[in-house]
């Protein structure tokens, strides 16, 4: 079962949530009924909000752990204050039946991350990530929280955090698996050191000659930005692959990140 279609509207809620528009109480509501495992009590809010998908929040697969994990980080995302004060009060005790652990690790990244998202010295955002990855956690978020701490100074281009988030990746992955990850958070941190601007950076990825991972980076951090700038990067990109052969080898391994680029622009995700 694929549960793009619900991340992907919980997206949507988060940024309405933060628009400060009309509905933006609202949407906060939603995505916390959500989270909460209570979206079976949501009737017809979706479909007044004029989202994309209507009523869609109505359905079973927004009670999935899978959807009310995208809710949790989505909620992270906001950097509101009552979506912190939802997430601070989340409990083990209210995640419920959940035999993948997706809920409770996405409500400590959630809430590690509006709290990332208050801190404006980017000095100090470094040490508040650096010390998510040494201090301790509890078993069933601890990995993931380093994760997501290690793929954030990577993201960054911490170059001064790069032993220790390589430490991370090779004592959560032993052997190859673990270089790889290193390996990958290196050239990350490499390209965020092309440009004082991180649109300019990370745009020079876009590139029919780059590896498909770092492309999938590419494309996934400027589309998250809604930057003006992030967005002509993203449709320069697929232009360039619109004028390739039809057929080529290249167009048909490019296709589908032209046709997210696309996607993005009909949805309004970016």
């Amino acid at each position: 079962m694929s549960f793009a279609g619900p991340c992907a509207l919980t997206e949507q809620l988060a940024k309405m949530a933060r628009s400060q528009s009309e509905g933006s109480r609202t949407a906060l509501e939603l995505l916390e009924r959500t989270a909460a495992g209570k979206a079976g009590e949501i009737v017809g809010d979706s479909t007044r909000l004029g989202l994309a998908s209507g009523g869609a929040l109505e359905n079973r697969d927004f009670l999935h752990p899978s959807a009310r994990a995208c809710a949790l980080r989505q909620l992270g995302e906001t950097g509101l204050a009552d979506a912190e004060l939802f997430l601070t009060a989340f409990r083990q005790a209210d995640v419920g039946t959940d035999s993948g652990n997706q809920v409770w690790p996405s409500a400590q990244i959630g809430l590690r991350n509006i709290r990332l998202l208050r801190i404006q010295d980017p000095q100090l955002k470094v040490e508040f990530l650096e010390r998510t990855l040494t201090e301790p956690h509890d078993a069933d978020s601890d990995a993931d929280l380093k994760i997501w701490a290690a793929n954030q100074l990577c993201d960054r281009g911490a170059l001064e955090s790069l032993a220790v988030t390589r430490t991370v990746f090779l004592n959560l992955w032993s052997g190859r698996p673990g270089e790889v990850e290193a390996e990958f958070c290196e050239t990350r941190i490499r390209v965020m050191h092309r440009d004082s601007d991180p649109v300019k950076a990370i745009a020079t990825v876009l590139s029919v000659d780059s590896e498909a991972r770092l492309l999938e980076w590419a494309v996934a951090r400027l589309t998250s930005m809604h930057l003006q700038a992030a967005d002509v990067a993203l449709d320069r990109f697929a232009d360039t692959i619109s004028k390739l052969p039809g057929g080529s080898p290249t167009r048909q391994r490019l296709g589908r990140f032209k046709q997210q680029i696309e996607r993005t622009r009909v949805t309004g995700a970016r």
